[in-house]
């Protein structure tokens, strides 16, 4: 059975309309706020053969974009915020991860599965200097468990860590 609309159909707030033999999907209005309701037992599909689904504010600011084989772009007040590439993700401006338990806790953990000798992971904390310039400094683990700490290179041990707790310092120590 086929419904065919001439005009703009109205109905007031409250009012659902249900479609499906138990009202499986319903889009109604309550006075305050609009719905999409998926009441059945499956999912809420939502397909497309265009390029993006996109979630706006208006015409022009975007809340969250879907691209077909592109990835998901995030946003705050029309700001582009996190991304999927196809590396992995990139966050722009500060991330904060939190964590609410007692005793000891891991908050994130960076793998890298890549067991080529010598390789490092590390995490890299840049300074910007002037528009020219930054200092960066990388803490990460070597693939033998060492713990290093370098400035301007992730390949420098400026502090290194053994996994028995032993130190190695490069260059001058102040004490």
């Amino acid at each position: 059975m086929a419904i065919q609309f001439l005009n703009n159909p109205k109905v007031g707030d409250n009012v659902k309309i249900e479609i499906g033999d138990s009202a499986d999907l319903q889009i109604y209005h309550d006075g305050s706020n609009s719905f999409i309701r998926e009441n059945g037992t499956g999912v809420l599909t939502i397909d497309t053969n265009g390029s993006e689904i996109q979630f706006n504010k208006g015409t022009s600011d975007y809340m969250l974009r879907l691209i077909a084989d592109a990835g998901v772009k995030a946003y705050y007040d029309n700001s582009l915020k996190f991304e999927t590439t196809s590396t992995g993700v990139s966050v722009s401006g500060s991330l904060i991860s939190e964590i609410n338990a007692s005793g000891n806790n891991v908050i994130s953990t960076f793998k890298n599965a890549n067991t080529t000798s010598g390789n490092r992971s590390a995490i890299k904390v840049e300074q910007q200097v002037n528009a020219t310039g930054s200092y960066s400094a990388f803490l990460g683990s070597t693939i033998d468990g060492k713990l290093f700490l370098s400035n301007d290179s992730i390949t420098a041990n400026h502090l290194l860590i053994d996994t028995s707790g032993n130190s190695t310092f490069a260059g001058e120590v102040t004490i």
